[in-house]
């Protein structure tokens, strides 16, 4: 359906299931609605977080993804402010779904993104979204953005291409590999994440306050993240703090309960943050166009995996005091040194078709090389889902000159 519809649609699910959770006369009703709102929710999120690293340029991307992450954080903290004084939970869940009501607003003036229209054969749209944008911000472009050769090579190409799937991604070896591997850090990353966020009530401090104080820490290890991530790149940002955050889990353990405990545990709090921003750019760069939106989706179910599993783990304490930070102490310690088998995004052009992400960071032992050739046949990736690459130099202003004419 396309980004715009997909946010919209996920929009309308997030508010309904919101707003209704507030009047619900049982524990059924509330889980159902709950679900829709949870639903609906992840759906806008994912579908909005690829439509907007889509329509900016390179040099913004960093910023807008660390951007929507420090947004996240300051709704973190203002949940625990407005908990503080509203300790009726009918009124508390009607107090903060409103600012999901107030989204609606602007969603029907969304732009779609320009690169899935270009790449599902929709040359025209693609041209009146560009000029949209371009006289809303009282910029000119030129009076021809595709000749009719253009339209009629992606018309053709659209008409024999096959949609992508989730095969695709499991399809080759070296992208078979990096899909398992993110899927990992993002299961990893979520499970420690809300791990982390759940048991703020055993660190020996108010729950408020520690609630508050952990939603808190995210700002600065997002602002960390936005500069680091240009400066040390993706993968040794991702693989480092990762790797800090699970000792700091493992080290909690030996520490008693009270504030050193507390500040310890925000430490490993503050890496999975800021790791857990820095793989929602990191997958987007990772895949190519075709199954951009296909592989952060399927990481982020394998994240929703991680967020299921801890609760779950949590109630192991009741079994071994010391099991949950074990847990996931290790399994972010794991997840930091599998990060280091993965290829560098930073500065990089987004993949644009199948064979181009395949290719991207192939390893010798897969065939890859300096010249970075596949071994697999262009015929076995199926070349016809890979639609037409962006090589119209009018449409060259995808990345750089799109943000400055657009």
């Amino acid at each position: 359906m396309g980004r715009k519809k997909s946010a919209i649609i996920g929009l309308m699910f997030w508010a309904v299931g919101f707003v209704v959770t507030t009047f619900s006369v049982n524990i059924y009703m509330y889980a159902a609605f709950r679900f829709i709102a949870a639903f609906g929710n992840i759906g806008a999120y994912i579908s909005l977080f690829v439509l907007v690293l889509e329509i900016v340029g390179k040099s913004y991307r960093t910023a807008v993804s660390m951007l929507a992450g420090i947004f996240f954080a300051i709704g973190y903290f203002v949940l625990a402010t407005t908990a503080m004084y509203i300790r009726e939970w009918r009124t508390l869940s009607l107090v903060v779904s409103l600012p999901v009501l107030i989204l609606l607003f602007p969603a029907p003036f969304f732009q779609e993104s320009i690169s899935w229209l270009v790449s599902k054969g929709k040359i025209e749209e693609a041209e009146e979204t560009i000029r949209r944008i371009a006289k809303f911000n009282k910029k000119t472009l030129p009076d021809v953005l595709f000749t009719k050769e253009d339209i009629q090579e992606q018309a053709e190409s659209s008409e024999s291409s096959v949609p992508p799937s989730v095969i695709d991604l499991y399809k080759t070896p070296n992208m078979a590999v990096k899909t398992i591997n993110m899927q990992y850090n993002w299961l990893v990353n979520s499970l420690v994440y809300y791990g982390l966020s759940q048991s703020t009530g055993d660190l020996g401090v108010d729950d408020y306050w520690a609630f508050f104080v952990s939603g808190a820490v995210e700002i600065p290890a997002l602002i960390y993240a936005t500069f680091a991530v240009e400066k040390f790149g993706r993968k040794w940002n991702t693989a480092i703090l990762e790797l800090i955050g699970g000792v700091a889990c493992l080290a909690t353990i030996f520490i008693p309960i009270g504030i050193w405990r507390t500040v310890v545990s925000m430490i490993g709090k503050f890496c999975i943050s800021a790791t857990f921003s820095i793989i929602y750019l990191y997958t987007t760069e990772l895949f190519p166009t075709p199954v951009r939106a296909v592989g952060l989706g399927l990481c982020s179910v394998a994240a929703r995996v991680g967020g299921i599993l801890s609760p779950i783990i949590l109630l192991l304490g009741d079994v071994f005091e010391a099991l949950p930070l074990i847990l996931f102490g290790s399994s972010a310690v794991v997840a930091g040194l599998l990060a280091l088998f993965l290829p560098e995004t930073m500065g990089q052009k987004l993949p644009q078709t199948l064979k181009e992400g395949e290719d991207f960071g192939k390893c010798k032992c897969m065939g890859g090389g300096t010249d970075n050739e596949s071994i697999v046949d262009l015929e076995e990736i199926d070349a016809s889902k890979d639609g037409l690459a962006l090589t119209n130099p009018a449409f060259e202003v995808t990345d750089e000159k799109m943000s400055e004419q657009v």
